[in-house]
This record gives C-alpha cells, structure tokens and sequence, in this order.
C-alpha cells in the first residue's frame, strides 16, 4: 500500500528510474516538475500521481540564479514541507567521499524523502565502465536502508550523440542512454526527453517511456517546456 507513486509501476519505492535527454532538453525541468507534482498531487507529464511524496534533489548542474528563477513562480510555502533541492556542492556530487556520503545520509535521515533525484549522472560515476557504474550504485544504495519502505532513486542521465542518419523512437531510445550498459538494466524504468525539433526556437519535447519493467509503457506525448513546468500539447 502506497509504494507506486507515479504511474502504472513507473515510479515506485525502493525502485531506481532514469530521466534521459541530450543537453538543454529539460531534464532538469522535468525533474524539479516531478518533485512539484509530488507536492501538489497533480499529473507529471501526463502520469497519474497517486499519493503525496516528498522529493529530494541532489544536484550539480544549476546553481542559486537558476533554481531562483525556477522557484519565483512557484508556490514556495506549500512546497516547503515536500521539496529539498541542493545547491551544487562545492566539490562536485563525490559519493567517493566519505564524509559527503555521511553528510547527505544525514539530510536523508531528518527529511525522509520518499523520491531521491541525483543530477546529473555524468557527476557521479568517475567513468563509463560497468565496473565504475556498479560500484557508484552501490555508494548511492548504502545510503539508504533497504526495505519496501525506501525512496525511489532518479537518476537524470544523457544519452549519447545520435550516429549519422539514426534516429531512434519508443523502446530503442533506451540504446541512447550515454555510458556503459548498467545504466539501462539496473533501473525499473526508464523515461527520454527529445527535442521535437532542431530549431533553436522551439521549445517542444516528446516524452516516452521506453522501459518499464512492472507495467505498461504507456504512449508518447508531446509538451511544451516551460520557465518551471510542461504544458501538453494535445494533438
């Protein structure tokens, strides 16, 4: 009872997903809307929230100017109770280090988020090696006791330059996720953002689950980004 929080199994406690995207597309964004919807109980990009969660982010790519922006249209005081987000720390996302992994153990422990996002994952793991990718799991993982009661792991990710003349859709975006292999299996689910276009000016994105190991995919959607948010486009 209350361990599927978004979706049908697509976000689920104690499980670990991927947001993917190339650089600038909003994964981010999409993010920082997840923890959102997780406050409010509205939709996240078109799946269904099922129950209130708190969301904690770990982040390294957007500093106080940013997140300053993402947050002035958005209504702090009912956030306040649901949403951690860090400033990028000053040495880097170093789970390698024991004292930063004691110190966000701490921060895990007093806030008890239900949904934990590390951003971006390219900070985290020291190289692309399966080795390197399953050992940086482990760090993240002994940060948070296992039970069914854990927070669901995010992991916002990259996904690699297209080769000439490939364009991928629907379950082989999966193959775009940059790095080694690890990166696709170990998570529950997986989600990629792309660019609808390549036009500078066009602020669409097309969101697809192409894995979900406990349930349906669901269909593509389309939506366009917003300053803190994602407004769907119908048709």
């Amino acid at each position: 009872e209350g361990s599927v929080l978004v979706g049908n199994n697509h976000i689920v406690r104690g499980a670990v997903f991927v947001i993917g995207g190339a650089p600038g597309v909003g994964k981010s964004r999409a993010s920082m809307a997840l923890a959102v919807a997780g406050a409010n109980g509205q939709s996240w990009l078109g799946l269904a929230v099922h129950r209130p969660f708190r969301t904690m982010i770990v982040q390294n790519e957007n500093g106080k100017m940013r997140l300053s922006e993402e947050f002035f249209t958005l209504p702090c005081e009912q956030l306040d109770s649901w949403v951690r987000v860090s400033p990028p720390p000053p040495f880097g996302l170093a789970f390698a280090d024991s004292a930063f992994r004691k110190e966000l153990a701490e921060a895990i422990a007093d806030f008890k988020p239900d949904v934990i996002l590390i951003d971006p994952w390219n900070a985290v793991a020291p190289d692309d090696k399966a080795k390197d990718y399953l050992e940086t799991f482990h760090l993240i993982k002994s940060l948070i006791p296992s039970s069914d009661t854990s927070p669901a792991i995010g992991i916002v990710a990259h996904t690699r330059k297209p080769k000439t003349d490939e364009r991928s859709n629907g379950r082989t975006l999966l193959n775009l996720l940059a790095g080694s292999y690890v990166l696709a299996s170990v998570p529950r689910s997986v989600f990629v953002l792309q660019p609808a276009s390549d036009d500078t000016e066009d602020n669409r994105v097309v969101f697809t689950c192409c894995k979900n190991n406990d349930g349906p995919l669901g269909g593509q959607s389309a939506w366009h980004r917003r300053i803190n948010s994602f407004e769907a486009i119908p048709d």
